[in-house]
C-alpha cells in the first residue's frame, strides 16, 4: 500500500487513470449517469490524497446543512483528547440551561450522549425540520442515554459547551483545528453564522456553514487515514473509531435512506455495507462519504439554493458506478498534473468601507418582512427570510448599484433619491420570476 500523501494548497490527479487503478470508460459512464441527476458537484479522491474525478461545482460554496454535525463531532474529537472537554459530563455539572428549564432527569445527560443524539431532551430548536419535529417524543418519555432521536437540540447545544468549555465558538474552532491544518482553500470564519429563530427565540442557536466540495473532500480524507494528515495525527485513531461505529440501530424512517446505524454525528449506511462506507449527511443530497475497504472518499454536493434534490436511489446508482470503475491500485510513482481550477467567477467591482457603509441599512417588504444589510469585515451581509438558513454576502458588481446575493446568484438593486442617498432595495430583475421593492425602515 502506498504511503498516504495529503493534498497540500493544491490537488493532484492522474495523468493517466489507469496508473491510478481506474478504469476511463467506466468513470465516463458514472458521469454520464452524473449529468442526468441534479448534482452540483462530485469529487472522488483516493487513499493518497489524489483526485480521481471532479466533476461540476468542485469550487462553488454551498450550505453544508447537517454535514456540519460531523463537523463539530470532530471538534469534539480534538478537544477531548486534549482534555479541553470532558464529554462525560453532565449538563447539571455544566449548567446548560434552555428556554424551558431542564428537569432533573434531563441534567443527567452526557456531552456523549449528546454526540449519540441520545440525550433524551425533547425540546423544539433552531433549524429543527418539520418531519424532526413531528417526529419528536413527547417530553419525558425517555432517559438520557435510553433512546436515540435524530435530535436538533443535543446537536445545538453541543456548540454551546463548545465555546464554554474552549473559548472558542464553533467557526474559530473550524478555522483553526480543521480548515488550517487541512489546507482548505475556501472556507472561512465568515462562511459560518448562527441561527437562533425568526425572533431569536432559542438559547442555543444552530451552526450553519457553508463550504466548497474540495474542501469537504480533505476533511473525508482525514478520517479515511484514521486521522492522519501529512504525518501528523491531527485526530486520534481511536476517536475516529468510536465515531463511525454504530452506537444507534433503531433509526426508523432514516432507514429507508440506506442508514443502517448513527455514531458521534456520523452514519453508517448499509447500502454499501461490503466497503465499510460511513458518511457526514445534509438535506437535500450533501455526502461526504467515506469508503475504507475501497480506500476512498466520494463527496456529492446539490445546489440546494434553487431547491434541488438527489434521490438516495439517484445517489445510490452513481456511487455504484464509481465503485465499479476501480480496477486496483494506484502505482508507485504514476504521473500526477495539477487538477484544473474552476472558481465561481464574478464581473466584481471592490468597494472601500466608505462605500459599504452607506447600503447597511434596513428595508422593509411589507408583508413579506424586513431585510438587513450589514456591513461586516469588508463584506456586506444579506439577513432576511428571502434566503432562510443562510447569511450570504452582496458582491458587488461592476455596474454601480448593483449585486448578486452571494451563492444564490440572485440580483440586488439599489436605488438612490435626488440627494444621492439610499431610499430603496430592489431584489430580483427582468429575468428573475418576481421583483420585491424594499424601503428604508423607519426606526
Amino acid at each position: 500500500m502506498l504511503q498516504a500523501q495529503n493534498p497540500g494548497k493544491t490537488w493532484k490527479t492522474y495523468k493517466d487513470l489507469s496508473d491510478a487503478g481506474w478504469s476511463l470508460e467506466k468513470l465516463n459512464a458514472a458521469k454520464a449517469h452524473h449529468d442526468t441527476i441534479p448534482t452540483s458537484a462530485v469529487m472522488v479522491i483516493n487513499k493518497e490524497g489524489n483526485v480521481i474525478a471532479a466533476w461540476g461545482e468542485y469550487e462553488r460554496e454551498f450550505i453544508i446543512h447537517s454535514c456540519r454535525k460531523s463537523f463539530i463531532s470532530a471538534l469534539y474529537g480534538i478537544y477531548a483528547d486534549r482534555g479541553d472537554i470532558d464529554i462525560n459530563k453532565t449538563l447539571g455539572e455544566l449548567e446548560i440551561k434552555s428556554t424551558s428549564t431542564l428537569t432533573d432527569t434531563e441534567k443527567t445527560a452526557t456531552v456523549l450522549d449528546l454526540l449519540k443524539a441520545r440525550s433524551g431532551v425533547y425540546i423544539p430548536a433552531a433549524a429543527e425540520a418539520p418531519a424532526m419535529t413531528k417526529l419528536r417524543p413527547k417530553r419525558g418519555s425517555h432517559k438520557p442515554g435510553e433512546f436515540w432521536y435524530y435530535n436538533n437540540w443535543d446537536f445545538n447545544v453541543l456548540g454551546t459547551i463548545l465555546k464554554q468549555e474552549t473559548g472558542k465558538d464553533v467557526f474559530e474552532a473550524m478555522y483553526n483545528e480543521l480548515a488550517l491544518p487541512l489546507n482548505m482553500q475556501g472556507f472561512e470564519i465568515n462562511d459560518g453564522f448562527f441561527a437562533r429563530g425568526p425572533q431569536n427565540q432559542y438559547d442555543h442557536p444552530a451552526y450553519v456553514m457553508k463550504m466548497r466540495a474540495d474542501d469537504m473532500a480533505r476533511f473525508g480524507l482525514l478520517f479515511l487515514n484514521n486521522g492522519m494528515w501529512n504525518g501528523k495525527q491531527i485526530l486520534s485513531k481511536k476517536w475516529v473509531q468510536e465515531s463511525i461505529k454504530a452506537h444507534s440501530t433503531e433509526l426508523g424512517r432514516y432507514e429507508n435512506s440506506g442508514m443502517s446505524g448513527y455514531g458521534y454525528l456520523w452514519w453508517l449506511n448499509s447500502d454499501f455495507q461490503d466497503y465499510g462506507m460511513y458518511e457526514a449527511a445534509g438535506a437535500g443530497g450533501h455526502f461526504i462519504s467515506v469508503f475504507p475497504k475501497a480506500e476512498i472518499v466520494i463527496v456529492q454536493r446539490v445546489n440546494t439554493y434553487e431547491r434541488n434534490r438527489v434521490t438516495n436511489d439517484q445517489k445510490k446508482k452513481l456511487y455504484q458506478l464509481i465503485l465499479d470503475a476501480k480496477t486496483g491500485e494506484a502505482k508507485k510513482g504514476a504521473a500526477l498534473v495539477d487538477l484544473k481550477s474552476q472558481p465561481v467567477e464574478y464581473n466584481i467591482d471592490k468597494l472601500e468601507k466608505d462605500d459599504l457603509t452607506q447600503f447597511a441599512k434596513t428595508f422593509s417588504f411589507g408583508n413579506v418582512g424586513d431585510a438587513s444589510v450589514i456591513e461586516k469585515n469588508g463584506k456586506l451581509i444579506f439577513r432576511s427570510n428571502f434566503f432562510p438558513f443562510a447569511d450570504p454576502a452582496l458582491i458587488p458588481l461592476k455596474e454601480k448599484g448593483t449585486f448578486l446575493v452571494e451563492d444564490f446568484l440572485y440580483p440586488v438593486r439599489f436605488n438612490k433619491d435626488e440627494n444621492g442617498e439610499i431610499k430603496e432595495m430592489i431584489l430580483g430583475d427582468e429575468t428573475s420570476q418576481q421583483q420585491f421593492t424594499g424601503t428604508i425602515k423607519k426606526s
